[in-house]
């Protein structure tokens, strides 16, 4: 392999052995069918398409029960576009309405499908800690098929506390074997369907690969959960966005439209910053469904499109005046923070947290509006520090009427009588997290030095090998010293000219959502944190400040 200086430069900050030429090479150019691993080996997969078989065979009744996000809608579509494509059409789709009915599952919803003679309950990014729903389905003769990616309940001792499910398809058992521990809900889904073809695929006339299409909702999910890209998250991630480069989905081509994305170029920017926040509007402000229906493969998802835009319009309304109402310098002492406002959809909560976490770098709490006026509703992000927020929230779960998540993120219900007793627990767990430094220093990263001069075309193309680019796989960040020569302009764009472009030279860079203050701070720079990227929009390299 040809590596030219920057790229073994960039290989050498993400700590990959340049000596090894099978990890060089399966990371810079994975091979689906050398690099993906076996659906097989997955904790309780064979059994479950097994169960899966009975079911069509016998046509019982199947409920698809999906989280309302990002990761569990195109999940859903996972699942219902292969039960479509093996002719079977016994089964709905349920998912729950995240204001009336919360996270998990729930006991109201499983009593319609025992009422419905429902037989088989396929969970999709949800179910791991609903150890009493999944129970009272079992026990109502509703076999249920738990999908998911997220944490088990764990005991004091750490031993996990699993839902007594027919089968559990989940990574992160404890016992799983599997070689990727953090694929995200959609993945797992999809390693369900990619099982079951492997083994049943001639007995419904399904030619080999089929699947792969599917792997545009991989891609949405994967890039939109924040899982690592790396390993096969990676080559899933990689090989999805080549599907959503061809993907003929309406719904999911009025969004791109709607986005101003254009199909051929998409990138994991777009799904992060365009297609994520359209799906996810449909929960946050209305009904998920409406979602889940504009992916599908119908000429009815072209009207759901429209609506998703204009659901994102208001929930960007809704986000910015609630953060605007959240003073950070008031929170910046804190390792922990715990806020909220009974004035505070549910669908905007993990919107907040995260502005406030990008804002002060603290792992934050949030709390608003729930399901009656007595039970809050809650969301927490992970700031820099440390910590587990599964964790935090299973050593305090007296206060908790129900929780769930992973490593980085989670949702939870709380009464509002035990607001405070949650908040002093937050405060005497927080005097054990060693914190750490959170600081604007350019030189404390590892950045790669460059001049304007140095970057063109050529540098992005050197660059985008390493795509796609997220958690645990990010941009290359240059250090941009500007010469005194170096001439810089600017100017402000946008509907109310709230983002920014300086021109430094013949290179644009942009910044959005930029105050005076920030605007102020980067023409008195003489040197930047950069990410160097590629503007679809405009066919050529732009730069991306980094605060």
């Amino acid at each position: 392999m040809n590596i030219t200086p920057l790229q073994k430069r960039i290989l050498e900050i993400k700590n990959i052995d340049l000596e090894n030429k099978e990890s060089l090479e399966k990371f810079l150019n994975p091979k689906w069918d050398k690099d993906i691993f076996p659906s097989e080996n997955i904790k309780d997969i064979n059994k479950a398409i097994e169960r899966i078989k009975k079911a069509v065979d016998e046509n019982q009744k199947i409920v698809i029960f999906a989280d309302y996000d990002c990761d569990g809608i195109p999940g859903a579509v996972v699942l219902h576009d292969f039960f479509k494509k093996i002719n079977y059409q016994n089964f709905i789709v349920y998912i729950p309405h995240r204001h009336n009915e919360g996270y998990g599952l729930n006991k109201i919803a499983i009593e319609k499908f025992i009422k419905d003679k429902v037989s088989l309950m396929i969970t999709v990014d949800i179910g791991i800690t609903n150890l009493e729903e999944i129970k009272f389905a079992e026990e109502n003769n509703i076999n249920v098929i738990l999908t998911d990616h997220h944490l088990p309940i764990l005991k004091e001792k750490g031993e996990q506390i699993l839902p007594n499910a027919f089968a559990i398809i989940n990574t992160k058992q404890s016992d799983d074997i599997y070689e990727e521990k953090y694929l995200c809900g959609c993945s797992t889904a999809w390693k369900l369907v990619n099982a079951f073809l492997n083994k049943y695929r001639k007995d419904f006339n399904i030619m080999e690969g089929w699947e792969k299409w599917l792997l545009d909702m991989v891609a949405i999910s994967t890039i939109a959960d924040l899982v690592p890209l790396k390993n096969e998250n990676r080559l899933l991630a990689k090989y999805g966005l080549e599907v959503l480069k061809k993907s003929k989905r309406p719904g999911l081509q009025k969004i791109l439209s709607n986005a101003k994305i254009t199909q051929k170029n998409i990138n994991e920017d777009d799904i992060a910053f365009g297609i994520a926040p359209r799906i996810n509007s449909a929960s946050r402000m209305a009904e998920p469904l409406e979602a889940f229906h504009a992916l599908l493969m119908n000429e009815e998802s072209i009207d759901l499109a429209n609506k998703l835009e204009k659901f994102n319009n208001n929930r960007k309304i809704e986000t910015k005046e609630a953060v605007e109402s959240v003073i950070l310098e008031d929170l910046k002492d804190r390792k922990i923070v715990f806020i909220g406002d009974e004035k505070w959809g549910p669908g905007i909560l993990g919107l907040i947290a995260a502005k406030i976490c990008e804002g002060i770098g603290r792992t934050c709490f949030v709390w608003g509006m729930g399901e009656d006026e007595n039970i809050m509703k809650g969301s927490v992000r992970i700031g820099k520090d440390d910590v587990n927020v599964v964790e935090i929230m299973t050593k305090g779960r007296e206060y908790l009427e129900n929780f769930g998540g992973h490593e980085a993120a989670g949702g939870f219900a709380i009464h509002k009588d035990n607001l405070k007793n949650f908040e002093n627990y937050l405060k005497e767990f927080e005097k054990n997290i060693e914190t750490k430094e959170i600081t604007e220093n350019i030189n404390s990263t590892k950045e790669i030095s460059i001049q304007i001069e140095e970057i063109n075309k050529n540098t992005f193309n050197e660059i985008k090998i390493f795509a796609p680019f997220g958690i645990e796989n990010e941009k290359p960040l240059f250090k941009l010293k500007l010469d005194k020569e170096n001439q810089i302009k600017s100017k402000r764009f946008g509907k109310n000219e709230e983002h920014l472009e300086i021109s430094i030279g013949k290179i644009r860079g942009i910044e959005f959502f930029v105050n005076e203050k920030r605007e102020k701070e980067l023409l008195s720079k003489k040197e930047f944190l950069i990410n160097i990227e590629w503007d679809t929009y405009r066919g050529d390299i732009v730069l991306k400040f980094i605060k």
